[in-house]
């Protein structure tokens, strides 16, 4: 039989082989999956002997007398072995086989139903270390990864296709009973005609290869269905991050109108596939029938030449032949389920591979805190080859200093920062922390010295309480968190809630104001014992009530750090010991406040137009 699984399956095969080598690293080891198998192989062997029962029942009923069991070897010593009210009579014999039946029935189905819970834990668990394994990998990643790539697609590739690839996995259980069945069936009907049983061998690769186009076009059609599937979640999380933008603009019945359709096309493809799938069955039955009738046309020669009493051997056969169809029809099944997962299983690899996962390495050196400064040398920096975003940009910032950057939109601002967060790999040699190349420092060192407050603040779905104290490695206590509280100006609102710290608020914080959720990540801030400050446009959202509040919540977290503000808002960095002026990617001035409004240059401009704001 596995010479009839061609080249394309054995290479599903091997992508599966490569996907389990994650979940053994997660103490999933292969060896678990030989009990299934021995229990698959059990119920394999007591499949024949439930046929093989069958035989002598047969032939008991056609003539009449069920003694002639007592030739049949093991079968007639156990017979004979019972008491003569039993053993003895016909009556008795008669039941005593249904009795075997039914016993070596309830035995394998027994042994069936175990190894296909076993296999399916053993399932589960492959698609939890999948997932995890995914998941642990998407946190190495640079970025840069997550920019190129929709939410969409990077949330179905590790919350959905682990449980996809996961369940198809099960027909391998099918498929090693189906296996070890068939070859117990070859035998027993071997031993009933070999004649009949070579023809019905010569009929197994027209039974196999009939559906090799089928399985091609299903390959074809379920790559598409989930390329399709994928479209629609992203439409789908398009509209529900985009639900206030989409009601204002009263989009809802355009929305409506897209998604319809793009779950439309999803549905046209599913159904394109399934359709194809419930046609394996169909031709699986076509093939036995017609199997059947060519073994009936054999059977009537024999017949007429050796009579009637050969007729009980042959009902046995055909019952052999019939449930070797069904398991034949495995094959197939298992086929096409494995065509099925192509796409997802592509999707997986390649999320799991290192192509274009932009990885921003770090160095041995521990970082224990900054001594003399921050120094950006002739930095240049390109996402794109070929399109420069940061040109040359030189300027120090001294311990304890503050330090704005400040431009119009595009100019590189963010960029900056987010290069010297490591959150993109600078070229080697740009940027120094005490005269040393950040990137010879290790990046979980790095980070425990550094804070991030920014204008697009990340809120998770908790309490206030946990978004505050969120990667500290210490408890604190609660009079730390009180003090936190109050220098962030949250006391106030907080004494207000009804639960206080344990109010959870909601998706990306969605019920907090944006002052709220900055006065959060300043807390945040604040409670993080990180010499090494960055404030990217922390207040360019709020209105000036709101930003005095937050602007008092910022002159906290200044104190005693050295700190990187980017400002929208030039009237937040008067007491900026230093201005960096970004245009274009490139510093086109530098100095104080003072000297800057007095150089008259790009900076002066900027400050009288929002000298009225």
């Amino acid at each position: 039989m596995i010479s009839f699984i061609n080249k394309k399956t054995r290479e599903l095969i091997d992508r599966l082989k490569r996907l389990i080598k994650f979940a053994r690293k997660r103490g999933v080891p292969p060896k678990i999956f030989i009990l299934p198998i021995i229990l698959s192989l059990m119920t394999a062997a007591l499949e024949g002997l439930y046929i093989s029962l069958f035989y002598p029942l047969a032939d008991g009923l056609l003539k009449g007398d069920f003694k002639i069991v007592y030739n049949i070897r093991f079968l007639g010593g156990f017979i004979k072995a019972l008491p003569e009210s039993i053993g003895g009579t016909n009556s008795g014999i008669f039941f005593t086989i249904l009795a075997l039946l039914v016993g070596v029935l309830i035995i394998k189905l027994l042994c069936r139903y175990l190894a296909t819970v076993l296999l399916t834990y053993h399932v589960v668990a492959f698609a939890h270390n999948l997932r995890t394994e995914i998941f642990d990998r998407y946190l190495t990643y640079g970025k840069f990864f997550f920019d190129r790539n929709s939410n969409s697609r990077i949330y179905t590739v590790l919350i959905s296709f682990p449980g996809t690839i996961a369940s198809k996995l099960l027909s391998i259980q099918t498929l090693v009973i189906s296996f070890f069945t068939l070859a117990i069936y070859l035998i027993i009907m071997s031993l009933l005609s070999w004649p009949l049983t070579l023809v019905l061998i010569a009929g197994f690769p027209l039974f196999h290869y009939s559906l090799k186009g089928l399985i091609s076009r299903i390959k074809k059609g379920s790559q598409h269905a989930t390329l399709q599937m994928l479209k629609v979640s992203r439409k789908a999380l398009d509209v529900l991050v985009c639900m206030p933008l989409i009601k204002v603009y009263a989009r809802e019945p355009e929305e409506k109108r897209e998604f319809d359709h793009e779950s439309g096309e999803a549905r046209k493809s599913a159904f394109n596939v399934e359709k194809k799938q419930q046609l394996v069955p169909v031709f699986n039955e076509f093939m036995t029938n017609i199997m059947i009738l060519v073994l009936l046309g054999c059977i009537v020669f024999i017949v007429r030449d050796k009579g009637l009493n050969e007729i009980p051997k042959f009902l046995v056969f055909f019952l052999l032949v019939r449930r070797s169809a069904i398991h034949m029809g495995a094959f197939n099944q298992f086929k096409s389920s494995m065509a099925g997962i192509v796409e997802p299983i592509r999707q997986v690899r390649e999320m799991l591979n290192d192509n274009n996962k932009f990885y921003v390495t770090g160095g041995k050196k521990q970082f224990k805190g900054l001594n003399d400064s921050i120094e950006f040398r002739d930095l240049n920096f390109s996402y794109i080859r070929g399109m420069q975003v940061i040109k040359n940009v030189s300027f120090k910032v001294k311990k304890g200093q503050v330090v704005a950057i400040v431009g119009p939109t595009g100019s590189g601002k963010t960029t900056l920062t987010g290069l010297f967060l490591r959150f993109y790999d600078c070229p080697p040699e740009t940027i120094f922390l005490d005269g040393t190349d950040i990137k010879e420092f290790s990046i979980l060192t790095l980070m425990k010295q550094m804070a991030l407050v920014s204008q697009n603040t990340f809120i998770f779905n908790a309490t206030i309480r946990k978004n505050i104290v969120y990667g500290l490695e210490r408890e604190t206590t609660p009079e730390a968190l009180e003090e936190t509280v109050k220098k962030a100006q949250l006391h106030d609102f907080i004494e207000s809630l009804p639960e206080g710290l344990e109010t959870v608020v909601g998706d990306q914080g969605v019920r907090l104001s944006g002052g709220e959720k900055q006065r959060v990540a300043l807390a945040r801030a604040l409670l993080k014992p990180s010499e090494i400050l960055i404030l990217d446009e922390a207040t360019s959202s709020l209105d000036s009530i709101t930003e005095k509040l937050v602007q008092k919540a910022i002159d906290e977290a200044v104190k005693g750090r050295t700190t990187i503000v980017i400002a929208h808002r030039l009237s937040t960095i008067k007491h900026a010991d230093k201005i960096v002026v970004l245009e274009n990617g490139s510093i086109t001035e530098q100095g104080t406040l003072q000297e800057l409004l007095a150089g008259k240059g790009k900076f002066y401009h900027l400050w009288e137009e929002q000298k009225f704001d």
